[in-house]
């Protein structure tokens, strides 16, 4: 029925950023938790040295098999990406 979600899924998010003085760098968390057996949890940090240049850092872990049966969490069929990302930015 409506307001139920998909199969009635319920996930727990929390997130939060902290820029430090200037925002010169910033460190950012957020973690996405199904209680059906799967989370995911992204840390990172933003380096800005210029005003035109910034450098972001983080990192993507997945368990999607942390109990129960993985088939009735949404986190199970990408528990492979696991990964670390580095961009780099130019504003012109």
């Amino acid at each position: 029925g409506p307001g139920k979600g998909i199969n009635g899924a319920n996930y727990v998010v929390f997130a939060f950023q902290q820029p430090f003085p200037q925002d010169i760098y910033r460190v950012g968390f957020a973690t996405l938790y199904d209680p059906k057996g799967g989370i995911l949890v992204q840390p990172g940090v933003v380096w800005k040295p210029r005003g035109y240049l910034s450098v972001d850092l983080f990192y993507t872990y997945i368990n999607g098999h942390m109990g129960g049966n993985p088939n009735n969490n949404a986190l199970s069929t990408a528990d492979f990406a696991d990964e670390a990302t580095i961009r780099v930015s130019y504003q012109f």
